[in-house]
C-alpha cells in the first residue's frame, strides 16, 4: 500500500475511534446521570403536572405555571406517562433519546458541512458539551430543539446535494412543515434554508422556494395563532426574559451582549456560570475560557471563509437570524434558548482547532489549542464528577418520602412558594387526582398568584398575608407558602432581602396551624432556610425529625404552646 493511503486509512482510522470514544463517553455521562433519578426541578414539576393533567386537546390551551412548549413535544410526553406512568424515567425518557442522538447527527451533518477532521472533533465536542448533557436529562423542550434544528438541516443538505442548486426539496418541505409544531426554534433554521436556497439558487427558477416559504408560512401562521400567541403576550415571561432581548434601543446593549457570549461560550465547554461561584478566581476562568473558546471560533470562520463558504453562509444565517429576533425583542438568548446553537459552533470551533494546529506560527496555534484542551478537560472532569449527582439542588421527592413516612394524620404542613409545583407532583395520586386541589395550585402557583415564588414586591411590609392559603389535605392542613417579594431576572441572578415582615408573618402561620407539631417542608435559596427556620425558633418551635440535604429540606416542629384551632 502507497505510504500517502496509508497514512490517509490510519487517520481514518484514528478519527472513527476518536468518534467512538466520545460518544461512548457522552451515552455514560447522560444514562448514569437519567438512572440516578433526581428530583423533578422547579420548571420540570410545573411542566409535569400540565402534562399529566391534562388531555391531548388540553396541552393545546396555554400551560399553567407560565409555561410554554411546542404541541408535538407535550404529545409525545404525554404518550410516555400513558405508557410509563407519571414519573422522572417516563418524563424524561424524550430528552435523553433527544441528547443521544444529537451527537450522531451531528456526526452525519458536519461530515457534509466541514472537513473530515473537523466533523470528527465537532461530534466529540457535541458529545460530552455539559450544557448538552445537562439538558439530556431535563424534561423541557430544549434538547429536541436541538435535534429538530439538526434534522432539518440534514434533510435540507441531503437533498441539495441530490439537487442542480441548493433548495428545499419535498421532504424538507413536509419536515418544515411539522417541526413548527415540534420546536419553537423551528422558523430560525427554517429562515437560514430560505437564505441559503435564495443565495446559491439566484440564477435558477426560485418557485420551489416560494412554495415551500408559503407551506411553511401557513404552517407557522397556524401553530403560532394557535398555540404560542398567547405564551408570547405573557407579561410575566417577557418581564423574566427581557435582559436577554438584544434590542438596540435597550439600555447597556454591549454588556448585554458580553453577558450572553460569557454564558452561552462557558457553558457549552465547561459548567454552567453560577456553579463555579463568584469569586474573582472563577471570573478569570470564566474570561479565560471565553476569550479561547472566541478566538478558535473567529479562526474557524475564517478558515470557512475560504474553504465552506456554503457551510458558513447556512450556519451564519441560523445564527442572523436569531439575533434578529432578539433585536427585535421576540427572543431572548439565553444559554438553554441557545442549545440548538451548540453543534453549530462546536462546528466552527473545530475548524477554528485546525487552523490554530496548521497556523504558521506554530508557537502561539500551539498555546491556543493547549488551552482549549484545558478547557475541554474541565468540562469534563465536571461532567464525571457530577454524573451521580446531576445538576439538581432541589431534590424534594426523597423529602416528601420523608414527610410521608413519619407524619401524623392531624399534623399541618408548611410548603415553601418555590417547591410548590413539584410538592403538588410528588404528593397527587394520579390514579384519582383531585382536580380542584391541582386547579387551586395551579392558580396560586402562577404568576399573580399570592403562592408564585417569583412574584414583584408588595411595596409594603408583610403582616397576615396567607391567611386563606390554609386547606384540608391528608387528615391534617396544608398551607401554602407566599411570595418573599424578592424577584430575580435571568439577567439578575442576585437575589435581594425578603420584604419586611415576610419571614415573621410566615413563621406565625406555621406556629398558628401546630397542634403542638407541624411540618415545613420546602426548597430554599439564597439564606431563605436559615431565615425561616431563625424565625420558627424564636417563636418557641424545637426541630424534631428532619430530612435536611443542601436543596430541599422536611422538618417537624414541636411548639411548647399553641393558639386554639383555626380549622
Amino acid at each position: 500500500m502507497p505510504v500517502g493511503k496509508a497514512r490517509t486509512v490510519n487517520r481514518v482510522a484514528r478519527d472513527r475511534l476518536f468518534v467512538a470514544g466520545a460518544l461512548t463517553a457522552g451515552v455514560l455521562f447522560r444514562v448514569i446521570a437519567y438512572a440516578e433519578r433526581p428530583s423533578l426541578s422547579l420548571d420540570e414539576a410545573r411542566v409535569a403536572l400540565n402534562i399529566a393533567g391534562r388531555s391531548f386537546m388540553g396541552l393545546l390551551r396555554p400551560l399553567d405555571y407560565d409555561q410554554a412548549a411546542p404541541p408535538l413535544f407535550l404529545w409525545a410526553e404525554k404518550v410516555a406517562v400513558l405508557l410509563g406512568g407519571p414519573n422522572e424515567y417516563a418524563l424524561r425518557a424524550l430528552p435523553l433519546l433527544a441528547g443521544l442522538l444529537v451527537p450522531v447527527f451531528t456526526y452525519a451533518l458536519a461530515r457534509r458541512l466541514v472537513e473530515g477532521s473537523e466533523a470528527s472533533l465537532a461530534t466529540a465536542l457535541t458529545a460530552v458539551s455539559p450544557s448538552l448533557v445537562a439538558y439530556s436529562i431535563q424534561l423541557k423542550p430544549y434538547e429536541t430543539d436541538v435535534l429538530v434544528c439538526l434534522g432539518l438541516l440534514l434533510v435540507f443538505t441531503g437533498e441539495a446535494t441530490r439537487a442542480p442548486g441548493p433548495r428545499p426539496g419535498r421532504w424538507t418541505i413536509v419536515f418544515g412543515a411539522m417541526a413548527v409544531w415540534a420546536s419553537v426554534i423551528a422558523p430560525f433554521v427554517l429562515a437560514a434554508i430560505a437564505v441559503e436556497s435564495w443565495w446559491g439558487g439566484r440564477r435558477a427558477s426560485q418557485s420551489r422556494l416560494a412554495a415551500a416559504l408559503l407551506c411553511w408560512g401557513v404552517s407557522f401562521g397556524v401553530a403560532y395563532w394557535w398555540v404560542y400567541r398567547p405564551t408570547a403576550a405573557n407579561p410575566y415571561l417577557y418581564w423574566f426574559w427581557r435582559e436577554r432581548m438584544l434590542t438596540p434601543w435597550g439600555p447597556d446593549l454591549w454588556g448585554k451582549i458580553w453577558q450572553i457570549l460569557r454564558d452561552g461560550m462557558f457553558t457549552s465547554f465547561v459548567a454552567g456560570v453560577v456553579e463555579v461561584g463568584a469569586t474573582r478566581f472563577a471570573e478569570a476562568r470564566v474570561i479565560g475560557v471565553v476569550l479561547i473558546a472566541t478566538a478558535l471560533a473567529i479562526g474557524g470562520i475564517w478558515r470557512l471563509a475560504q474553504t465552506r463558504p456554503t457551510t458558513l453562509r447556512l450556519l451564519g444565517a441560523l445564527v442572523g437570524s436569531v439575533l434578529l429576533a432578539s433585536a427585535a425583542g421576540k427572543y431572548p438568548l439565553a444559554p438553554r434558548l441557545l442549545l440548538f446553537c451548540v453543534p453549530a459552533l462546536m462546528m466552527v470551533v473545530a475548524a477554528g482547532v485546525q487552523v490554530a494546529f496548521s497556523t504558521n506560527v506554530r508557537a502561539p496555534g500551539l498555546v491556543l489549542g493547549a488551552c482549549f484542551g484545558v478547557v475541554v478537560l474541565s468540562g469534563l472532569v465536571r461532567n464525571t464528577t457530577l454524573v451521580d449527582d446531576p445538576y439538581r439542588d432541589d431534590h424534594l421527592r426523597p423529602a416528601v418520602a420523608f414527610w410521608a413516612r413519619e407524619r401524623r394524620p392531624d399534623e399541618a404542613v408548611y410548603v415553601t412558594a418555590g417547591a410548590l409545583p413539584a410538592w403538588t407532583f410528588y404528593t397527587t395520586d394520579w390514579r384519582r387526582p383531585d382536580t380542584t386541589r391541582l386547579a387551586r395550585m395551579a392558580r396560586e402557583g402562577s404568576s399573580g398568584g399570592v403562592a408564585f415564588e417569583n412574584g414583584p414586591p408588595r411595596g409594603r411590609a408583610v403582616r397576615g398575608d396567607g391567611a386563606d392559603l390554609a386547606f384540608p389535605f391528608a387528615g391534617g392542613m396544608e398551607l401554602l407558602g407566599i411570595k418573599d417579594g424578592a424577584p430575580v431576572t435571568i439577567g439578575r441572578w442576585r437575589r435581594l432581602p425578603p420584604e419586611s415582615g415576610w419571614v415573621e408573618s410566615e413563621a406565625e402561620r406555621i406556629r398558628a396551624a401546630a397542634h403542638p407539631t407541624a411540618w415545613v417542608i420546602g426548597t430554599f435559596w439564597f439564606g431563605r432556610r436559615d431565615m425561616l427556620d431563625a424565625a420558627v425558633r424564636a417563636l418557641g418551635g424545637t426541630r424534631l425529625e428532619a430530612f435536611d440535604v443542601p436543596g430541599a429540606v422536611a422538618v417537624r416542629y414541636r411548639f411548647p404552646a399553641f393558639p386554639a384551632s383555626t380549622r
